[in-house]
Parts: C-alpha cells; structure tokens; sequence
C-alpha cells in the first residue's frame, strides 16, 4: 500500500513538473516570436517611410475608418465553429484594402501565425503602418496580450500601450489594456490624429456587478491615458473598440463613459439603420454568447430556449473630427458554410 501511494505521489509531481514545464516553453517560444515580430515591425515602418513618403504628404479630405473586434481567438478556442483561417482570409481578400485605418479587437497571437498574417496581407493593400499591443511580462501571472492590432495607410509617427490593472473571470488571463497611435496623415504640424485602441472587460451575466466595477476601473484608467497621449485637450482624437456597454439602451454604464471622455462626441449615436453590432443569447439571466458564426451551426440554434438582444457593444468616440458616412457594417460572407466574418459587425 505505502508504495501505490509513493508511486501515485511521484507520478503527481511528475505531471506537474511536466506542465510547469510546458507552459515555461510556451511562454518563451510566444515571448520570442513576439520580439522577433516588434523587430520586423519597427523595420517596415522606416523602410516604407522612406519610400511612400511622397505620397502622405497630400492633402487628405477623408480617412476611412473601421473598428471591429475580429474574434481571432487563441490556441483552439471554439474551433469547431469559429473557422479563424477562413474568417481571417475572407476579410483580407475582400475588405482590407476599403480602408485607411482600421483598428482590430481580439487579434490573439498566442501559439498563432494569423496576426503576423494579417501583418503580411495589410501590406499588400497598402497598409504599410502598424502597432500592436506586447505580449504580457514574463513574470506575469497573464497567459495573453489585449488583442489589440492597429492598421495605418499613413505615417504613425508615435504609439504606446497602457494595460488594465483589474480584471475578473477570464478575463484575468489576458493583459487587456488600451493602445494609442498617433497618425499624420498631412503635412501641416497639425495634420495628426489620436486613435486609441480598447478593449474593456467582457460580462456574463446581466446584472453582472463584478465586471461592472472592472469596467469603471478601466474606464478611469482610459481616461487619464487618452488625456496623456493626446497632443492637446482639443486636438483631433478618436477612441474605438469593444467596451461591453451597450449603448442601444443608453444606461448608467452608458452616460459614465460618455462622462469619461469629456469633449468626444459618439460618432453612431444617431444611427437608425442597423445600429446594432451583436446578437447575443442571454438564458435565465446568464450569458451565453454571441449567435454561431457557420450556418450549419446556426440552422441547429433553438431560438426557444434563450433571448436574443441586439446590442451595440462596440463605440467609436470623436473629437474635432467630422464623422461622415458614419454606418454599422455587417461583414457578411457568400462562403457556403461561413454566415459572418466576424461575431460582431464593424463601425466605420
């Protein structure tokens, strides 16, 4: 008996001795690649500064914009329904080139090649600038970045990252933060704007007061960050990305980030046509998600056990900018199995 337990005990420490070992090479090998991407990054910015130098220096009359969180998860989350490589190539193929800045929530790179891919594809459509949000420290107890991933047609002649101290549920794994671009897009000292990149903490319930002090948490930190980073309190700037606060049914949650980011105006207030950016399923008070992505997946949904709410999550805020043709873009795609590219639409 004593050795059947001496063995059990030494097989336990065994195993774990083994994970700890996996996640250590995990996180060296996600850590490395990261700092091998940053090196090419800062590289391709100095090589096509010089060479379309030239060609950022017209006058611009309108910067075409989009925010949308992408659902590029890491590792094999929600692989069988997600379709991340099919999603990723049909939003490149078809959409990239539309725009001159786009700004990306949920663009994991962990265990993954997709954001370097998508790296590689921006530059083929002449979205030669970017910045991404880092990887976590080593000594951080985080297994992910904030997903973050901001695409320039222009020049982005400074960029830094802020991460959220708070975070609860799931949410603790990944180093979620807010990720500031500064964009000339002219050749006056004036011709820039400040674009911050964001992606507060998710909810899982409806009434969900845990996350709701996160969020407000957050949101002070956002705050303070977009007042630092901007060139002064009434130049250009836009604040983007997903917040988890819907902003259909305007609530207290709603006029506090309103009330954050004094001067900033919500560039889809007034939208009639389709302002919604997510279908989500609530049960019983409880969240369960977004509606499947594939059409088979989506043809087995029983629509009579849950609640499906259209909700905007996702706000684009402005200041001294002239929003026009402001709309919700729904990214649909005609492949046979795929009915969205994304579980949220984009604001553009």
């Amino acid at each position: 008996t004593m050795l059947l337990v001496s063995a059990v005990v030494w097989l336990l420490l065994a195993a774990t001795a083994a994970l700890a070992l996996g996640v250590a090479v995990v996180r060296v090998w996600f850590i490395a690649c990261s700092v091998h991407r940053r090196h090419r990054r800062h590289h391709h910015h100095n090589r096509s500064g010089s060479n379309d130098g030239d060609k950022t220096h017209d006058v611009v009359d309108k910067i075409r914009f989009l925010s949308l969180n992408v659902f590029m998860m890491p590792l094999h989350l929600n692989t069988s329904r997600a379709c991340k490589n099919e999603r990723l190539d049909s939003f490149c193929r078809r959409e990239l080139h539309r725009y001159d800045v786009v700004c990306f929530q949920e663009m994991f790179s962990l265990l993954s090649f997709r954001q370097s891919r998508l790296l590689e594809r921006a530059k083929r459509a002449g979205l030669v600038y970017w910045a991404v949000s880092p990887p976590p420290p080593p000594c951080s107890a985080k297994l992910l970045g904030a997903g973050l991933v901001t695409l320039s047609r222009y020049p982005i002649v400074a960029s830094a990252f802020q991460p959220y101290r708070k975070a609860t549920y799931a949410d603790s794994l990944a180093s979620k933060g807010v990720l500031h671009t500064r964009i000339r897009y002219g050749q006056g000292g004036d011709d820039t704007v400040d674009v911050f990149n964001t992606h507060l903490q998710a909810f899982y319930l409806e009434l969900d007061l845990p996350a709701r002090q996160v969020q407000l948490a957050q949101l002070r930190t956002l705050a303070r960050f977009v007042n630092e980073q901007s060139a002064s309190k009434e130049s250009s700037a836009l604040v983007c990305g997903d917040f988890n606060i819907d902003t259909m049914a305007p609530h207290k949650m709603y006029y506090t980030v309103r009330d954050a980011l004094p001067g900033f105006v919500d560039a889809a207030a007034d939208l009639e046509e389709h302002p919604h950016t997510l279908d989500i399923r609530y049960a019983e008070g409880q969240v369960l998600g977004a509606l499947p992505l594939t059409k088979a997946q989506r043809r087995k949904f029983d629509k009579s056990v849950v609640e499906v709410r259209q909700e905007r999550l996702d706000h684009v805020w402005t200041r001294q900018l002239r929003c026009v043709d402001t709309a919700v873009k729904p990214f649909k795609d005609d492949d046979v199995a795929l009915r969205m590219m994304s579980d949220h639409c984009g604001i553009e």
